[in-house]
């Protein structure tokens, strides 16, 4: 099993620096996303969409970028652990140093693209 890395796009929106967005493909053989660094970044919103054969998604988060923590980030609508098992749109409210998705269960053929949105508070425009 290897460790998804993202692709990144940046110059979104107005091309002032405010957001940046991070896509993973997540298989039943390539579950981990590998970690990224957004602690300055005030939202992140993710998308997740594609065949899910019974995997469960969890976006985890990381002090060190090695050592996840398995329960999931809790989604900023509901307060609770966000966890999803089909198509889900949700935003994660808190901000530890690193962030990734997970399959915490892989399913049988599963194939997920995952995005997730980030945007500055304050946006870098002068």
């Amino acid at each position: 099993m290897a460790t998804v890395n993202p692709t990144v796009t940046r110059g979104l929106g107005d091309g002032d620096g405010s957001l940046i967005q991070y896509q993973w493909t997540l298989t039943s053989a390539d579950s981990d996303g590998a970690g990224i660094q957004c602690p300055e970044w005030a939202d992140v919103t993710w998308v997740a969409t594609g065949t899910w054969g019974g995997a469960t998604l969890k976006p985890q988060g990381s002090a060190d970028g090695s050592t996840y923590i398995a329960t999931g980030l809790s989604n900023a609508a509901g307060g609770a652990e966000t966890t999803a098992t089909a198509n889900k749109v949700f935003t994660t409210i808190e901000r530890p140093l690193f962030v990734r998705p997970n399959l915490t269960t892989v399913g049988v053929g599963a194939t997920i693209v995952v995005t997730a949105l980030l945007r500055r508070t304050n946006s870098m425009r002068t």
